[in-house]
């Protein structure tokens, strides 16, 4: 599982029809950020092959990825100043994509990432090594660009979106065993997706950070050993070769219909066999055990755009 853990399709689409897409993409860049190996948390095993695989399919679509963090080279400083450093080469119709697998965390309801030299206190992490909610959506803020997305591979990143507004309408913690929904109860929530896009523009910090987690707020995210990546990377990176993914078939697959596709895809191939295995860990509220089911999320943004072009 991606955290440091302390006491252990179609339907959406049509929600974002009235949004404009460009008909080819322009000026986009990426960041990267993926951390296997850590100072002082306990390492991970597939944030690496995430990294390659993102960065090779970003590549592929005509993106420019300015920058590759990963292990000791993803401090909180050099994650900061790798965002910021992006910042010279954007205009105001750019697109930019941060992306990050590796730990999460979450203390007293608010979401962090976990960079590669957060320190550890006895069994607890040092809050103010982590990244919060609040810094990272700052730091991307900042940047000079029309779109803005944010994908989280990390457990708890649901912390990062908004829990009131979020798309999907989905609990915190889903799954039928942890007290949330089941997959069928989701297609009426989706239809109010458009509504619940406008709700989500006042969400706090920037709305115009399109943000995809891989994990609810209270919900544990996990890496594949069948797939060798994260289980939820896994699945938004076939969303750049499955034709399926591209929901109106124009050759561009937007980021909503990668989301759409990957949480389709993890509910049928990855909780259909594990949601009713034990994680291993308890919930730091109820103290109950968790389990290995879990949901994407997605809110905020200023509109859908292009992240994969099947066309080349």
């Amino acid at each position: 599982m991606k955290r440091f853990h302390l006491a252990s399709l179609a339907v959406l689409i049509l929600g974002f029809a009235g949004c404009s897409l460009p008909a080819a993409p322009g000026n986009r860049h990426a960041i990267l950020i993926g951390i296997t190996n850590y100072k002082e948390v306990r390492s991970l095993v597939y944030p690496v092959n995430d990294l390659a695989d993102m960065k090779a399919l970003l590549a592929k679509s005509g993106w420019t990825v300015d920058l590759v963090l990963s292990d000791a080279k993803a401090t909180k400083a050099g994650i900061r100043n790798g965002i910021s450093g992006m910042a010279g080469n954007l205009d105001a119709d750019s697109s930019v994509v941060v992306y990050y697998s590796g730990h999460g965390d979450s203390e007293d309801g608010t979401g962090y990432i976990i960079p590669y030299d957060t320190r550890i206190s006895g069994s607890d992490p040092v809050v103010s090594t982590m990244i919060s909610t609040t810094e990272l959506k700052s730091w991307i803020s900042a940047l000079p660009a029309r779109n803005k997305l944010l994908i989280l591979d990390s457990c708890y990143s649901g912390t990062f979106v908004d829990q009131v507004t979020t798309i999907d309408s989905a609990p915190p913690n889903y799954g039928p065993k942890d007290g949330g929904v089941d997959a069928g109860m989701l297609a009426t929530a989706l239809t109010n997706g458009a509504r619940l896009l406008s709700m989500a523009l006042s969400d706090a910090g920037d709305p115009a950070i399109l943000t995809i987690s891989a994990a609810g707020s209270e919900e544990l995210s996990y890496d594949d050993n069948d797939n060798k990546n994260g289980a939820f990377s896994y699945y938004l990176i076939q969303a750049g070769s499955d034709a399926a993914a591209d929901a109106d078939g124009n050759g561009l697959v937007t980021a909503l219909e990668a989301y759409a596709y990957a949480k389709t895809m993890l509910i049928a191939r990855w909780n259909s066999l594990n949601y009713n295995q034990l994680s291993g860990s308890y919930d730091l509220v109820t103290g109950l055990p968790l389990y290995q089911d879990f949901l994407p999320r997605v809110s905020g943004g200023s509109g859908d755009f292009v992240l994969y072009d099947k066309r080349f």
